[in-house]
């Protein structure tokens, strides 16, 4: 599943003998998949990480952020651990920031986006270095991608 969203404040949920930290998610756009899968807490669709689990992404309220997730309960519900999460910073797709680097003023969905710089490849007589990759900044390009990808599988 695939969702942008805006985390609200983290509180501690007990399921039997396991604590989990849950971040009630305000989606505001559905990417793939159906947030009702979602566990819930507090009546919303909402991220669930295993209480001290090392190596999480940095998480704090009011972020803005595409989120890959796994819809059943897992240590952590995003996938590739922590790399399913990208935060949206003045309306656009901050690749390498850590949340905690990232300012907590969610923007607003469909905000323009400004292109980040593009890293660019050495220069070399020999024609076989391939052009650097695009990295793509604007959330509506990181939608059309993915579900166009979605659409070439077989």
């Amino acid at each position: 599943m695939i969702v942008r969203a805006t985390l609200g404040p983290p509180a501690e949920v007990r399921d039997g003998d396991v604590t989990y930290v849950a971040y009630p998610l305000t989606v505001t756009e559905t990417i793939a998949g159906d947030p009702a899968s979602l566990p819930r807490q507090g009546g919303a669709p909402a991220l669930l990480f295993l209480k001290g689990l090392a190596d999480l992404p940095d998480l704090r309220a009011g972020q803005d952020v595409i989120a890959l997730l796994y819809s059943a309960r897992l240590d952590s519900p995003l996938v590739g651990f922590n790399q399913g999460l990208y935060p949206v910073v003045n309306g656009s797709l901050v690749p390498g920031v850590t949340l905690a680097a990232a300012p907590a003023t969610p923007s607003a969905p469909g905000t323009p986006a400004t292109p980040a710089a593009t890293p660019t490849a050495a220069t070399s007589p020999a024609a076989t270095t391939p052009p650097p990759a695009t990295v793509i900044t604007d959330p509506a390009r990181l939608r059309a991608a993915i579900l166009a990808a979605r659409e070439a599988r077989p």
